[in-house]
């Protein structure tokens, strides 16, 4: 959503909503804020999380680095077994 449909959208909502989305969100003082105040807090919290996702999106996940074999060895090992977990056997029928 782009500012202005967020806005519009924030605006739409009741009071009581708006205070239990910036209690979720960890904001302070919410209960003596008025709604406009409390709008543009939520809208530059929004902004803030999506710079941070761009971030977080474009740097590559990659495998730690490991100086030794064993440990290198090891997380391999998991990872496999994480990914190639062993599932019981459905109950056959007689």
């Amino acid at each position: 959503m782009n500012y202005k449909t967020q806005k519009t959208h924030y605006e739409s909502l009741p009071l009581v909503t708006i205070r239990g989305i910036a209690k979720a969100r960890g904001f302070t003082k919410v209960s003596s804020s008025k709604k406009e105040d409390l709008i543009t807090r939520l809208l530059r919290d929004d902004q803030r999380n999506a710079e941070d996702f761009k971030e977080k999106k474009a740097s590559p996940i990659t495998a730690p680095d490991f100086d030794d074999p064993a440990k290198k060895r090891l997380y391999r090992i998991s990872k496999i077994f994480f990914r190639t977990r062993i599932r019981p056997l459905p109950p056959v029928d007689t």
